[in-house]
């Protein structure tokens, strides 16, 4: 997969895409912007009059009328204008604005598919989201709240002096333009350094979740100290590519406010010279000095706007390309839809070789893992599939749930083909329990209950927790169903996580159910009451079961053996024993270390 090249013109088409549907609401916060800023041109005109009122020995009572008008003025843009439009802000935008970039990343990531998430490494993936995410809601406030504002007020000042004194208007726009050149041109000659800065930001983001997801391991081998100096050894490296960065930033920025001055300067220059040459009354100088304050006041806040926009940039260019990758599964149009599966499935000559990726699409290598292998499972039969590591059983499994699409061939549930079935219809129908089960920092309840989105009672949670044997253990636990067990289960041990897996599986009734390396890593009691908790649910649903212990798979139906991507047998147990010499192989390994000679 390939992203297309990322241009300045798609990051605003980017930008355009997130907030389109706030597009009504900042059409009204402009208009209401654009009516303090012409109203906020009124009070210093008023000034000038009264200035020239009082020169020119008009009545006191006149000069005050025109006080109380710019009062009047003033508290109608501040109370009235200032206070629709914050509220608009508030029930409109400011607050709606994160949630609705949240809601759109999120569904945008989960329509990646399962291979996509495997093959990205979290820390990296949640760095640049977070990142993503922050700056998306600190630039609409950037625009709203400083540029928007800005601009628009330096576009009414202009204006305004354009039509009363041109040239006045013409030094201001000049000496704008030429502010915002700079600004430009300074965005460009930093580029690489900036992206430089934030990929450093982006590993080193990825570098502490690592660490914070291994704290146990760092502390168990005392390596807290090792630890914290890296960290602060990588932070150091990036303060110093910092702060060189944003040195050069200040040089331009030096030129930058030498614009403004001089800018400022000539606008006074020449407001004096006309007021001299009786162009204009005193009251005039007083109207234009204080626009063309006001004007250049504003120009200050796209120094700040500017430097915090560059940093922003990147962490949002890597955002949106994330958000840009194309999913590797996609349903087509009208998928089939299945009311009650069976359970039948068949694989037809499937071949698949997939690439290792990391977060930003580099390839990295080509792995096998498959090689035309055929397999016909019939509804209700329990089969399990073996081999050594790295021999494909955990790739038929992605294969099944759909994580990847095969090369060549095809896979058929209940004669359909795989990659015509709804993915959620179809994926409601499977249930699978994996060696590491996940589990949520919520209550027992909530862990199990996940497994579906149907509405459940009472009475169906009981009979998966009593057929998962998760009753065992249930009464040992402080509020029953309600407990917290903490982060990843943490409360709960190693079977007993597992149990709660498998009743997670079943809570949704799956036509499919399978457990990939479920008891590979219990003790024999807890392996013996999840072997009981695999009979009781595996009757009546189709079952594959991926295992290297005999003691699991002995009694199956059918299993098949594999060996680097190609079925090197199929059978049952006994037959196996006598026709598949790498099968032979694994029994007698594991009758030799487990000591299982009698269940042969």
């Amino acid at each position: 997969m390939k992203n297309k090249k990322f241009t300045f013109w798609r990051f605003w088409e980017k930008l355009k895409e997130i907030y389109r549907p706030f597009f009504g609401v900042i059409a009204v916060i402009f208009l209401l912007m654009l009516l303090q800023e012409a109203l906020a041109l009124i009070s210093p005109y008023i000034y000038g009059k009264i200035v020239d009122g009082i020169l020119q020995g008009r009545a006191i009572m006149e000069v005050i009328k025109l006080c109380f008008l710019s009062l009047a003025i003033l508290l109608f843009n501040e109370i009235v204008v200032n206070s629709v439009r914050e509220r608009i802000e508030i029930q409109k935008f400011e607050f709606d604005v994160p949630r609705k970039v949240a809601e759109k990343t999120l569904s945008r990531v989960f329509e990646f598919s399962i291979g996509q998430h495997e093959n990205q490494n979290s820390g990296i993936k949640k760095s640049i989201i977070d990142r993503g995410q922050n700056a998306l809601v600190e630039l609409a406030n950037i625009l709203i709240y400083q540029l928007v504002p800005t601009f628009l007020q330096l576009g009414v000042t202009v204006a305004a002096l354009f039509v009363l004194a041109p040239p006045l208007g013409a030094v201001i726009l000049i000496g704008t333009l030429a502010f915002l050149v700079v600004s430009f041109y300074t965005n460009y000659a930093l580029r690489d350094e900036l992206k430089k800065v934030r990929d450093m930001w982006v590993d080193s983001d990825k570098k502490q979740s690592e660490f914070l997801r291994n704290v146990s391991l760092i502390k168990m081998n005392a390596k807290e100290k090792e630890v914290v100096g890296e960290h602060d050894r990588n932070l150091t490296s990036i303060s110093f590519s910092e702060k060189g960065l944003w040195m050069k930033f200040m040089k331009y920025t030096q030129i930058r406010n030498f614009v403004s001055s001089v800018s400022r300067v000539a606008a006074l220059i020449l407001g004096i010279y006309l007021v001299y040459q009786g162009a204009y009354t005193p009251g005039f100088l007083v109207i234009v000095l204080s626009w063309s304050n006001n004007a250049f006041d504003r120009i200050w806040y796209l120094s700040a706007a500017q430097r915090r926009i560059t940093k922003l940039f990147p962490e949002l260019k890597n955002y949106f390309a994330l958000m840009d990758i194309s999913p590797d599964i996609k349903e087509i149009e009208n998928p089939v839809v299945v009311d009650n599966f069976k359970g039948r499935i068949e694989y037809k000559n499937v071949s698949f070789r997939y690439p290792l990726r990391d977060v930003k699409e580099k390839k990295v290598k080509d792995q096998t893992g498959l090689k035309g292998i055929s397999i016909l499972i019939e509804p209700g039969q329990r089969v399990a599939i073996v081999g050594a590591s790295g021999a494909g059983k955990s790739t038929v499994i992605q294969l099944l749930i759909r994580a990847y699409d095969p090369d060549k061939g095809k896979i058929l549930i209940d004669g359909h083909d795989l990659r015509k079935l709804s993915l959620n219809n179809y994926r409601k129908a499977i249930g699978i329990v994996s060696q590491d089960i996940v589990l949520f920092d919520d209550t027992l309840r909530y862990n199990i209950v996940f497994g579906t989105s149907e509405r459940v009672t009472e009475k169906q949670i009981r009979e998966a927790i009593k057929m998962a044997r998760v009753d065992g253990f249930l009464k040992g636990l402080e509020k029953g169903l309600d407990t917290i067990i903490g982060e990843r289960g943490v409360k709960l041990s190693g079977g007993e996580r597992q149990r709660v897996g498998i009743a997670r599986a079943l809570i949704k009734n799956p036509a499919i159910l399978i457990f990939d390396e479920a008891t590979s890593s219990l003790d024999v009691e807890n392996e013996s009451l999840i072997k009981e908790s695999i009979e009781k649910a595996s009757k009546g649903r189709t079952t594959i079961i991926i295992a290297h212990r005999l003691s699991t798979i002995k009694d199956a139906d059918k299993i098949i053996v594999l060996e680097k991507g190609k079925i090197v047998g199929q059978g049952k147990h006994r037959e196996l024993l006598k026709t598949c010499p790498a099968y032979q192989k694994m029994i007698s390994i594991q009758t030799v270390i487990v000591g299982d000679i009698d269940e042969l």
